[in-house]
């Protein structure tokens, strides 16, 4: 799915239905395929993955299309974050185990990646945003119990919660 940018003026004039087809990304999760929606505006792709064994974007893909480039992480980096059961993510050969709410960084210049799942009946489901990139860095993987804890929020005003930060 590509959305392209909206215009301020006419989103004041959109009805309720115009508003969650420019902007709601609903139905992301099929078993065994990547989906991505590109928006023009800051040229953020939303991708998810599910099911046995996928892979991301490659040469020939629609998507690869508009952005002119051989495989998808070429100018890109990407934030995963699994909020399914357990599985595995392999970065060019380098495989990374992620559990329920763990969060791996690739990094950009990453050929091939493979997204896997430990279980049929509780699969991994990997939730993705991708932004355009001007450097490389390392590609790291962060569990939720690596992750940095700030507590917020009172019991009193119903709002206490802690912020995990990757």
């Amino acid at each position: 799915d590509i959305r392209y940018s909206a215009n301020q003026r006419d989103v004041k004039r959109y009805t309720t239905e115009e508003l969650r087809d420019e902007f709601l990304i609903q139905d992301l999760y099929h078993p065994d395929e990547v989906v991505s929606v590109y928006s023009h505006v800051d040229r953020m792709v939303t991708l998810a993955a599910a099911g046995e064994r996928t892979c991301l974007h490659r040469k020939g893909d629609r998507l690869l299309e508009n952005f002119g480039t051989h495989y998808f992480l070429e100018r890109r980096e990407i934030g995963i974050f699994n909020i399914g059961g357990a599985g595995s993510i392999t970065a060019d050969g380098v495989e990374y185990r992620l559990g329920y709410k763990d969060c791996l960084y690739i990094t950009k210049g990453t050929k091939e990646v493979i997204f896997s799942s430990d279980s049929e009946e509780a699969p991994a489901k990997f939730y993705m945003v991708s932004a355009p990139a001007h450097t490389s860095y390392e590609t790291k993987l962060i569990t939720l119990k690596d992750a940095a804890k700030r507590p917020l929020g009172d019991a009193n005003t119903s709002n206490k919660r802690v912020i995990n930060q990757f």
